[in-house]
């Protein structure tokens, strides 16, 4: 499962990393948490903000097209859980440092809701002609 959550996660950030390259895996999570501590060290300013994150989770999460393939595995949900728990950690950290354990328990919830929560299905509209047919 460890090594599922690692490959999501280099999908995931495919844009930003090389494939296969550990040093700049390393520099990207070093800057990801020096990104926490400047967080901690304005929290009382930001401390409301870090809902934004959960929200952008949901985002990625209905806009998603590998889940009926993560869906042939018996534990997709949990791999999803622990995948956006690795994306969130340091504002986890920064939660449980600040002892704010209410804001930790409902961001986990809110990713948890993401997961668990059906997917909208929606309608196709056909149109009566052609898009790339000129004639």
């Amino acid at each position: 499962m460890f090594q599922i959550v690692t490959r999501l996660i280099e999908i995931r950030l495919r844009k930003f990393l090389p494939p296969k390259d550990k040093t700049a895996i390393v520099l990207f999570i070093g800057l990801y948490f020096s990104l926490a501590y400047l967080l901690n060290s304005k929290y009382e300013m930001l401390q409301n903000y870090i809902f934004l994150f959960a929200i952008e989770i949901f985002t990625y999460h209905t806009n998603r097209t590998d889940l009926e393939l993560l869906q042939l595995n018996k534990k997709y949900r949990s791999i999803l859980f622990i995948e956006y728990l690795c994306y969130s950690l340091p504002f986890l950290l920064i939660l449980v440092l600040h002892l704010n354990y209410i804001q930790l328990s409902l961001y986990l919830i809110m990713i948890a809701a993401a997961i668990y929560t059906p997917r909208a299905q929606t309608k196709k509209i056909k149109y009566p002609f052609r898009l790339f047919d000129p004639f």
